[in-house]
Parts: structure tokens; C-alpha cells; sequence
């Protein structure tokens, strides 16, 4: 069974940054939670620079700044070469996602994620595909 937590685990911040250096240094892409306000920000312009969500752009602002509120996490692809070149968000982000994580009705402490909003800066390279992966992975890595 998949409980909130375990879907998609928020990982402890000493962990992520000892490694995402390595692949910062690297300059390979990686993960991050937008859990602050200027990776949130980069979320919501990337999304917003997409046809498919002009007539939502308050909700999309929304689910990514109040995310507790609506139940939703947003996840980022980043450019570890552009990180260490000390790019700007924008420029560092190929990829975003947010998701709505949704409890089932007989199953407590179970639940099941639903995207609402996916896209990339360069379309037709993977940078979406790759992303949704792996935040598949993070949820299905803690499944019971």
C-alpha cells in the first residue's frame, strides 16, 4: 500500500546536497523538489510558457505556492552543467511536473498521484519522460 509519505518521500535535505554536488560537478541532470520559493517561481513560468495552460495560469500558480493547500508536490529536471556555471533557475530547468497526491476512499493511509501540469523547455529530447520516471521511481522505490 502506498501511503502519502511513501508515494512520493521528500528526501532530507543533508542528503540531497551532498550528492546533488557530485552531480552538480558533473553535469548531469537531477531531481529537486520545489519546496522554495525560487525553484517554485521557475516552475510556474516554465508551465505557464506553455499554450495548454494559458486559461489556468491562477490555478497553476496556486497548486505550485500553495501546495499544501491543494495536495500537490512539483518537481523539477535541472541541468547540473548550467548549476555550475551558476545559470539562473530558468535557465537550469529542461523539465517540471506537479502533481496532486489524492487519498483512496476505502484505503487509509493509501493513495495514488495524479498529474496536473507536466512540461519541458526543449520538447522532443526525453527531459519530460526522464522526469516523470523518476519521480515514478521515488514513489514506487517505498511501496509495502
Amino acid at each position: 500500500h502506498n501511503s502519502n509519505k511513501s508515494l512520493v518521500p521528500r528526501p532530507q535535505r543533508s542528503a540531497v546536497s551532498s550528492r546533488r554536488h557530485d552531480r552538480e560537478s558533473s553535469g548531469q541532470v537531477f531531481v529537486a523538489e520545489a519546496d522554495q520559493p525560487r525553484l517554485m517561481q521557475t516552475a510556474v513560468e516554465l508551465h505557464l510558457s506553455k499554450a495548454a495552460f494559458s486559461m489556468e495560469k491562477a490555478l497553476v500558480k496556486r497548486r505550485v505556492f500553495q501546495s499544501k493547500r491543494y495536495s500537490c508536490r512539483t518537481y523539477l529536471l535541472l541541468d547540473g552543467d548550467r548549476c555550475r556555471h551558476r545559470s539562473n533557475d530558468t535557465e537550469r530547468c529542461l523539465a517540471a511536473i506537479t502533481l496532486q497526491v489524492n487519498p483512496y476512499v476505502e484505503r487509509r493511509g493509501s493513495a495514488w498521484a495524479q498529474i496536473l501540469h507536466m512540461s519541458s523547455r526543449y520538447e522532443r529530447r526525453g527531459h519530460g519522460r526522464h522526469l516523470f520516471w523518476e519521480v515514478e521511481r521515488l514513489g514506487g522505490g517505498s511501496r509495502a
